[in-house]
């Protein structure tokens, strides 16, 4: 999953994506330029989806030891958007859920 940010008067960043969420994601980047409290039009590009369009607001920032960032970046969707995504992590979840009942401990 990546999410592509547009900060002002800048060139698009296209992130890769740690966590995704209903609510939003998490993700971890040499990208110093966002800022907590910002928010930036946004792109979210799930695996056989169309891109979702929306705005993206930077909860948290922290620096990492290596000089990367962790970003926590509420999303706002459209309705109709916000259902993709909705399905989209439910699925996931459930894939998840089953290749953890198949383990052999």
């Amino acid at each position: 999953v990546t999410l592509h940010i547009l900060p002002p008067g800048l060139r698009t960043a296209s992130l890769i994506v740690r966590d995704v969420s209903e609510g939003g994601v998490g993700l971890v980047s040499t990208y110093a330029g966002l800022e907590k409290n910002q928010a930036y039009p946004v792109g979210l590009a799930l695996p056989k989806h169309n891109l979702l369009l929306g705005t993206g607001e930077v909860m948290f920032k922290g620096e990492l030891p290596d000089g990367s960032f962790n970003y926590g970046i509420s999303l706002l969707l459209h309705s109709s958007d916000q259902q993709i995504l909705q399905s989209w992590v439910f699925r996931r979840q459930a894939g998840i859920l089953e290749a953890i009942r198949k383990l052999k401990i």
